[in-house]
């Protein structure tokens, strides 16, 4: 997109976007501020050389009669682009639709599939000891009703996998069920609007982050109403879900939305209100013992992710 001139009147320059328009050659009009000419940008830059020809001969001439009847040509085009847009998008959605669930997104399904299968083997963490071994961030012993471990030793010596597997370790049939209900609106849409891989790489990125995260710091209000401090530094293996990922992805798709709409990624705001919400009634321990760090951490892990890829993508954050 690149700026071809100014017209000085705020009407003259809607008229010529008909008249561009009309010839089916896109252009847009910005006003930095009200007291300033309206910049024209032409959007296809095939026809930027068109598009300044007329601009010139239009400024010179508006009222031209070469110019007479561009509000209904316009409109015309217009009503068939909105009718092509649509048809196109019923398009997708018809083909989309017609292939089987595990084949429109698949790492979603398989991750949903393991969150699932982990839980019914291990009976939500009271049976299968093994698996659950295997899958905490650190492999621990019980001693004399005490629990003793080798810091993060596992994942330095190799185990580098659970940095990512303890998301996928849930103790509770509701811990589950919101889990994936989330899992499901959020990474189905990233998976569907940014690929397969990129849907990897984040919940790999923010489960990484937040577990670690989880396992050095505790974030609890109930300590300081018995004299406590907020935030605590008792590490610890035991935890488990995927609700720090979930947060990535509302930090993610949030961002996304804000600073690159044309992603088609987009987070209703009463979505982000109720997440931050939940939030807090985690921490004043209402529903029990949650891993707040790994929500706090993995909602800011999503927003950085989230200006980052914009960032690596190019896409300019200012007026477009």
């Amino acid at each position: 997109m690149r700026k071809i001139g100014e017209v000085p009147d705020p009407a003259a320059a809607e008229r010529f976007v008909d008249v561009m328009t009309a010839r089916e050659v896109a252009v847009r009009i910005d006003r930095p501020s009200d007291d300033s000419p309206a910049e024209v940008w032409v959007v296809d830059e095939d026809r930027r050389e068109e598009a300044s020809a007329t601009l010139a001969r239009f400024l010179e001439n508006p009222d031209s009669a070469e110019f007479d009847g561009a509000d209904a040509a316009a409109a015309d085009v217009r009503r068939r682009q909105d009718a092509a847009v649509t048809a196109r998008a019923k398009l997708v959605r018809q083909t989309a639709w017609r292939r089987p669930i595990w084949q429109r997104v698949p790492v979603t399904v398989a991750m949903i599939g393991a969150c699932v299968a982990i839980a019914a083997v291990t009976m939500f963490g009271k049976s299968s000891p093994a698996v659950m071994q295997a899958l905490y961030i650190a492999p621990y012993e019980v001693d004399g009703g005490m629990i003793r471990w080798a810091g993060l030793s596992a994942i330095t010596g190799g185990e580098v996998w659970r940095l990512v597997t303890p998301a996928f370790l849930h103790l509770g049939p509701l811990h589950l069920l919101f889990n994936m209900m989330w899992l499901w609106s959020l990474g189905g849409p990233i998976e569907i609007r940014r690929g397969r891989v990129r849907l990897i790489l984040l919940v790999v990125g923010i489960a990484a982050v937040s577990n670690v995260s989880e396992y050095y710091v505790d974030l609890d209000l109930r300590t300081v109403t018995r004299g406590g401090s907020l935030i605590g530094f008792d590490e610890s293996p035991l935890f488990g879900g995927m609700s720090g990922v979930v947060y990535g992805l509302v930090g993610y798709i949030w961002t996304r939305s804000k600073l690159s709409p044309t992603a088609g990624l987009y987070l209703p705001r009463q979505t982000m209100a109720w997440m931050l919400i939940w939030f807090v009634i985690c921490l004043t321990g209402l529903v029990g013992p949650v891993a707040n760090v790994a929500h706090g951490v993995g909602l800011l892990a999503g927003f950085g992710f989230g200006q980052i890829s914009v960032w690596l993508e190019g896409t300019p954050l200012g007026k477009r």
